[in-house]
C-alpha cells in the first residue's frame, strides 16, 4: 500500500455578512483558524479520519460584541479508490460543534451534534 496514514494542517477563514431581523443587527468579524486532520487506512480502500478545528472571532449584536472560540471535533469512515496520481474517496461520520463565548456575563458554552460527509471524485 502506498500510504498507510497521513496528517495535514490547514489554515481556514470565515467571512460572515451582517443580517438584521426584528430590529437587531447580527454579524461577526472575519476570522482565521486552523484545521488538523489525521487519516489512517486499514486496507487499500478502507480507513478512518479524525478532524479538529479552531477559530476565534467576535459575534456582534446591535451595539455590543461577544468574543468567541469555535471548535469542531469529528470522525468519519473513509472509502477510497487508489489510482495514480489521484485517490478519489467518499467519507461519512459524526462530530460536535462547540461555540465557546468568553468575556460576556451570562453567555454559556453550547455544543451541537454534527454530521460530516464528503466526496472527492478526482
Amino acid at each position: 500500500m502506498r500510504f498507510k496514514s497521513e496528517a495535514s494542517v490547514r489554515a481556514l477563514g470565515s467571512f460572515v455578512k451582517q443580517t438584521t431581523e426584528n430590529g437587531v443587527d447580527q454579524g461577526a468579524t472575519d476570522s482565521a483558524g486552523v484545521l488538523t486532520t489525521y487519516r489512517y487506512y486499514f486496507s487499500r480502500h478502507k480507513g478512518i479520519e479524525a478532524n479538529y478545528s479552531w477559530k476565534s472571532n467576535t459575534q456582534t449584536y446591535t451595539g455590543s460584541g461577544v468574543g468567541t472560540n469555535s471548535h469542531e471535533i469529528s470522525a468519519a469512515y473513509v472509502f477510497r479508490v487508489p489510482m495514480r496520481p489521484w485517490s478519489p474517496f467518499v467519507l461519512a461520520g459524526a462530530g460536535a460543534l462547540i461555540f465557546d463565548p468568553h468575556n460576556f456575563a451570562g453567555a454559556n458554552t453550547q455544543t451541537r451534534a454534527a454530521f460530516v460527509y464528503g466526496l472527492e471524485p478526482m
